[in-house]
């Protein structure tokens, strides 16, 4: 670790690594202009989805303990930091979809600047020479132009939900689980096991992230015997980790126990199982088809460099253990196999890819893959942006409430999420005429109806397996309507 010997103040550019500082920057400034402009653009033009209304429901509560307790019953096992945000940003912005998700933007372009002071600070801790500060700030640029224009991320921070800021929390903790191996700092110390506490708080698969920090510092001590000395032992990260377990247990212990029973009733069960090579498929989808295979290339570059790049080391086991504890959890317990769930994996991904393409030898190969990687990636949002693949929870709701007698509930398929985003979009006094339909989940993962002429019309999202649409059919006959993804039946 030579940056324990050289402070990065005196780290220099080398004849191999020329001064890129000037394109660094401006290729920073770049992803940080598309990045908003992508994530800000049209932002309240699709409907609100149901783990949105969630997230509104809690939110719109009249105080911060209200906002809490609602949390808690809205999406128990999570610490509710991110209902609480959103509670006072609709104090001050109101609460419309567009005003809501820009907090998640806002928390989009500030990650945009986090990644590159963090991939500069993992090659300044881990590598130093010869990469100096102007090579370590383009690989810190190149990867935050590439989570700039990544799809998946954009649609992350384009949704009132609280990736966005598990992962604003994870890349800063990560710059001071990197700045205090070799600046140790109590400020440091505390503020990164904080962002920790943070991180995990906001969404319980980040601490699949921290798994692989703690297997990172295992790592060290047992392969590099040089850095056990007082100046360069991991012992101050491995602090930072320990005193953020403590403390999150300590105060959310009952959180930790209420996710262990929501799992034990099955709230995950309409996870479908996939195949072991899941993690490789998920890549491809979150990357984009087209925008994969430049993208592979520039990984390879990296993974090739990882024999002489200490911190290719470190964001490869931030891509690989997320992935292989979300497996070993499918298999062992429940499947677990999500995209959202390995959303720090993908961001790995993206920063492998950018310390890849930094140190291509060759500059024209290096901006023609980046090219390539930014059309692709562009043209994706695009498409997504043409095909609409919101669900017209309003249309179908105030259709449905016209079309029913006064006063009589109309039922929801699927229960419960579904309610919250029509409640949304209805008249305050209409809200309690929504039901969730009576249907349990048999052990095939499908919603089994039980026709009841409580309610006579039914609500049902058409992404639902075929045999619950089937069901919904033979129990409401007769199609009234089609929406986007929504229909509307009667008895």
């Amino acid at each position: 670790m030579a940056s324990a010997a050289a402070p990065a103040d005196q780290l220099e550019p080398s004849a191999d690594f020329p001064d890129n500082r000037p394109l660094a920057w401006s290729l920073l400034l770049a992803a940080l202009v598309i990045g908003a402009a992508l994530r800000f653009y049209r932002l309240g033009r699709d409907e609100l989805s149901r783990g949105e209304a969630a997230a509104w429901t809690a939110a719109s509560a009249p105080d911060l303990r209200s906002v809490y307790l609602a949390a808690k019953h809205l999406d128990p096992g999570k610490a509710g930091i991110y209902d609480l945000m959103l509670h006072g940003w609709i104090r001050l912005f109101g609460d419309q979809v567009g005003a809501m998700r820009s907090l998640s933007a806002l928390l989009g372009v500030a990650s945009i600047g986090l990644i590159f002071l963090a991939v500069r600070e993992l090659l300044l801790t881990f590598d130093g020479d010869p990469w100096g500060r102007a090579s370590a700030s383009l690989a810190g640029a190149l990867s935050a132009l590439l989570y700039a224009v990544n799809w998946q991320m954009i649609a992350t921070d384009r949704t009132a939900r609280m990736y966005s800021l598990m992962i604003a929390a994870a890349l800063a903790q990560v710059l001071c689980f990197a700045r205090v191996h070799r600046r140790r700092s109590i400020a440091t110390l505390i503020g990164g096991a904080l962002l920790t506490d943070l991180a995990v708080a906001a969404n319980f698969t980040a601490v699949f992230f921290f798994a692989a920090e703690a297997v990172w510092l295992a790592w060290l001590w047992l392969r590099r015997p040089a850095l056990r000395t007082a100046d360069a032992a991991p012992l101050w990260p491995a602090l930072m980790l320990a005193m953020a377990g403590v403390v999150f247990l300590a105060l959310s212990a009952s959180d930790v126990h209420a996710a262990l029973t929501r799992l034990h009733a099955g709230v995950l069960a309409t996870i479908e199982p996939q195949p072991p090579w899941w993690p490789l498929h998920a890549i491809r989808v979150m990357t984009g088809n087209a925008a994969f295979w430049p993208l592979l290339a520039a990984l390879a570059v990296a993974l090739w460099s990882a024999s002489s790049i200490l911190s290719v080391r470190f964001v490869l086991l931030w891509t690989l253990v997320p992935f292989a504890l979300v497996e070993l959890i499918s298999y062992l317990i429940t499947p677990l196999m999500l995209e959202r769930y390995v959303l720090l994996s993908l961001l790995g991904c993206l920063l492998l890819a950018g310390i890849g393409l930094a140190v291509l030898p060759d500059a024209r190969l290096r901006y023609l893959i980046l090219g390539l990687i930014v059309v692709f990636s562009l043209s994706h949002a695009h498409h997504h942006w043409r095909a609409r693949d919101d669900v017209q929870w309003r249309e179908a709701a105030n259709f449905a409430l016209s079309a029913a007698p006064p006063s009589q509930p109309i039922a929801v398929l699927p229960p419960f999420e579904p309610i919250l985003a029509m409640r949304y979009y209805v008249a305050p006094e209409a809200r309690d005429r929504l039901m969730s339909a009576p249907a349990t989940l048999d052990k095939n993962r499908v919603w089994q109806l039980t026709c009841t002429h409580q309610a006579p019309l039914l609500i049902a999202q058409t992404e639902l397996p075929r045999a619950t649409l089937a069901e919904a059919a033979a129990c409401y006959p007769r199609l009234l309507a089609t929406f986007r993804l929504v229909e509307v039946r009667a008895q």
